[in-house]
């Protein structure tokens, strides 16, 4: 079912701001100088162009990239993130928990909650200034959210995510409004996955299907699998192939013109778990096996396979061709061998670790719970990629299943109180 909403939000526009020393131009009698001062003016544009485009943000979505790399490297930019004590900027409290990870598109923050006990309901999306806090918008979805993150389109001009109403909802980047949507026969926890060819959205959903939607959330195909799919589906680097985990303990390549399936790889637990495309490769946590399996693409034949110590409900983070970072639910993080799967390092974290890993630069940032008995310590940690050694953590927030979104300007995340942070 497709519908086309409206929604009465303000639309509130926001201004760049000049330095006060660039708002004034001397004029000078010497025609020499004007002609200078204007060939400086016409160049302006470009060269602020030019600067947009060598510093990218890092983190316009959730875990980075369609491929779910989570790594700041891909979007070209350098990220510095502190060794030394971690505090909130600022912190904005919404009205249900937060299980889902924020995504930075242009001077906002964009977060949902909704997440909560005898059932999630409730819950609604905002769009934060990141220099502030305060809000641009918020819309009420009237329903829960519970690990859907917000996902923008390939033009950046909307940002969808699933409910556990089970609609995926398309809302305006600049107004907040809702414009599209599209139920599907279950709760969609999952968070969309966006063709980077033609903008199609890729979402799975509780009734066991993955669905493909056009940018306007219309019905292009399912494809049905026999269990709940949870995961949120990655997509090969050409278009050609979306792949995904289900409960019924298979992992599925499936074309994306057709819906047809490619390869099933079936296994022995529930795979709950986002899956990751690399250089051919599918990377993809089970939960009962208590492993992380990196597949090859384009026929589902194991590469290799890393036994963690408890459930994987999390994605691995993608350092370049030499390290894949993973967490679980036994505290621990792991950094393997991108080629091999062997352990390089592994730390213990104060509690259990159901957020995916990032990597920002030389560091790696993961969230954990720290409400357990006996349980006492930091919640967010900054590790360093190559050891493993913890350098910095930040305690003022209740436990957290959010994976942060890294900016040029901070470190973005949402947690079980119902805050939504920037740390730095």
């Amino acid at each position: 079912q497709k519908h086309t909403l409206t929604h009465s939000g303000t639309h509130r526009t926001a201004c760049s701001r000049i330095h006060p020393e660039h708002s004034r131009i001397r004029y000078y009698h010497v025609s020499h100088h004007i002609n200078m001062a204007r060939l400086v003016l016409l160049c302006l544009p470009a060269a602020i162009a030019v600067a947009a485009a060598a510093s990218p943000d890092p983190w316009p979505m959730f875990l980075q990239s369609s491929n779910h790399h989570a790594n700041s490297a891909n979007a070209g930019g350098s990220v510095s993130i502190p060794s030394g004590e971690l505090s909130a900027a600022w912190t904005y409290n919404m009205s249900h928990q937060i299980s889902s990870s924020p995504c930075l598109i242009d001077d906002v923050v964009v977060a949902a909650s909704g997440c909560g006990d005898d059932p999630c309901a409730g819950g609604d999306i905002v769009a934060l200034f990141r220099d502030t806090g305060k809000v641009k918008w918020s819309t009420p979805l009237g329903t829960g959210v519970a690990y859907s993150s917000p996902m923008p389109s390939k033009d950046g001009k909307l940002v969808y995510i699933g409910t556990d109403a089970g609609k995926v909802v398309a809302l305006s980047v600049a107004t907040g409004a809702v414009v599209y949507s599209y139920t599907a026969g279950g709760n969609v926890t999952a968070t969309p996955c966006i063709s980077s060819q033609d903008g199609a959205v890729f979402v799975g959903s509780y009734d066991g299907n993955m669905y493909k939607l056009d940018a306007e959330l219309n019905f292009v195909w399912k494809s049905a699998t026999m269990g709940q799919v949870w995961s949120s589906a990655t997509i090969s680097d050409d278009g050609s192939m979306v792949f995904f985990g289900s409960v019924d303990h298979g992992i599925y390549a499936v074309k994306t013109d057709t819906g047809d399936k490619a390869w099933v790889q079936n296994t022995t637990g529930r795979i709950k778990s986002p899956a990751v495309y690399d250089n051919g490769q599918v990377l993809i946590g089970n939960y009962e096996d208590k492993c992380l399996r990196c597949l090859d693409a384009a026929t589902g034949k194991e590469a290799w396979r890393y036994t963690a110590g408890d459930f994987v409900f999390s994605a691995p983070a993608v350092a370049g061709t030499k390290m894949v970072v993973l967490s679980d639910t036994d505290k621990f993080v792991y950094g393997l061998d991108r080629k091999t799967g062997s352990l390089v390092w592994k730390t213990q974290l104060p509690g259990y670790v159901d957020s995916s890993p990032v990597i920002a630069g030389d560091k790696v940032v993961v969230s954990c719970d720290n409400d357990g008995a006996g349980v006492t310590g930091g919640v967010l940690h900054v590790l360093d990629l190559a050891t493993g050694k913890i350098l910095s953590a930040f305690s003022g927030m209740a436990e957290t299943e959010s994976s942060a979104a890294v900016g040029h300007d901070g470190i973005f995340v949402g947690s079980m109180d119902g805050g939504v942070r920037k740390i730095v």
